[in-house]
């Protein structure tokens, strides 16, 4: 009789000890502070914005930072232009050869 043999094991593929990615281990984050805090402290925060960009002895581009981030905050998102925003339709143009459009 002949006997079967068990198929032989390649070294190529399966599970390597170490691999893949790590396991999450650890306490889970803490939750958000409540709204009224966080309203302290950005008042507390556009405060110093406001002192670093009014400073003369601040560096320049500290004092653009600063104002930039002012302004984004005061004046809140840039409007969406007339016709625009997405799934606007985009009209081509074909000139003529004259250099008009």
């Amino acid at each position: 009789m002949i006997e079967e043999q068990p198929p032989k094991k390649d070294r190529r593929g399966g599970a390597r000890p170490g691999a893949g990615r790590p396991r999450k281990m650890g306490p889970a984050p803490a939750p958000a502070p409540p709204a009224a805090a966080l309203s302290a402290t950005g008042v507390d925060a556009l405060a110093t914005l406001e002192a670093i960009m009014r400073d003369p002895l601040s560096p320049a581009t500290a004092r653009v930072a600063a104002a930039k981030a002012l302004l984004a905050h005061k004046a809140g998102p840039a409007p969406e232009p007339e016709g625009g925003g997405p799934g606007a339709q985009i009209v081509w143009l074909k000139r003529d050869g004259s250099g008009h459009a």
